[in-house]
């Protein structure tokens, strides 16, 4: 969720477009609801989760946060950031 919120942040930053995060907040939910649907052939019904599929899983995101999603925030609004006079001070 957090990096979402980063990454639909710099979009609305660099375009300016509710519209346009309003639309992708729609489809990300869509798809994460809707997946079981799409992929009929997982059946997790009967599966358990440990503590360590917990970590893996804070470990993958907070990792794709770190390498992916904050860079690629950082891309869409670094001229922004260039002209805002709080970010040269």
């Amino acid at each position: 969720t957090f990096s979402l919120g980063v990454l639909f942040q710099s979009i609305y930053l660099k375009y300016n477009s509710i519209l346009l995060i309003i639309t992708l907040h729609c489809l990300v939910n869509y798809f994460g609801t809707y997946k079981r649907y799409l992929f009929k052939f997982v059946d997790n019904s009967n599966e358990t989760y440990s503590i360590n599929d917990f970590i893996t899983t804070f470990i993958l995101i907070f990792l794709f946060t770190l390498f992916i999603i904050i860079p690629l925030s950082y891309l869409l609004i670094r001229k922004e950031l260039k002209n805002n006079t709080w970010h040269n001070n």
